[in-house]
């Protein structure tokens, strides 16, 4: 009994990894899009959480941001996700093309 559930456990998780790991190759793909067409040399991972004093572990992670100053008007999240989604739509508008032309045949 036990056996399934733990070989389940596992399929689940490999399939998580494999969610994770296409979005982070198609996030970065449009952060290099559109870092390079803003010539933007650099983009950092970044968490803009501020540190609550009432919760340990926020202050720990606080203190070990890599990024001790930054200027928030600089913010490429809006444009990545706009990116994204023409990315997608532009998917879905050829699989819809594709679709329509083998059902025409």
């Amino acid at each position: 009994m036990r056996l399934p559930r733990v070989h389940k456990h596992r399929e689940l998780s490999e399939a998580e990894a494999r969610i994770y790991y296409d979005s982070y190759h198609q996030i970065a793909a449009a952060l290099r899009a559109v870092a390079t067409d803003y010539n933007i040399q650099l983009v950092l991972n970044f968490s803009s959480e501020e540190m609550d004093l009432e919760q340990n572990e926020s202050v720990f992670r606080g203190v070990m941001r890599n990024v001790v100053y930054h200027d928030s008007t600089i913010n490429m999240t809006n444009t990545v996700m706009r990116y994204l989604e023409e990315q997608t739509n532009t998917s879905q508008d050829a699989t819809i093309v594709n679709t329509s032309s083998n059902m025409n045949r």
